[in-house]
């Protein structure tokens, strides 16, 4: 099921649907929601969620790994 979430876009609008998700999706969602999020693409041109960026490379010493 997370899958199909995630695919859905329905993790950006999970408190509209809040009645209709069992709690650990209500929770997982919430959380996503307000995280900051980085995509690692050289093709992808806009990202489809809210709070998320772009980024063309990845470089382990900026991530801190």
């Amino acid at each position: 099921m997370a899958a199909d979430v995630r695919r859905d876009g329905l993790l950006e609008t999970a408190d509209t649907l809040a009645d209709q998700s069992p709690p650990p999706e209500r929770d997982f969602a919430e959380i996503w929601q307000a995280a900051d999020k980085i995509v690692y693409s050289k093709t992808l041109e806009q990202a489809a969620s809210a709070r998320t960026r772009i980024e063309r490379e990845f470089d382990p010493e900026r991530s801190g790994g």
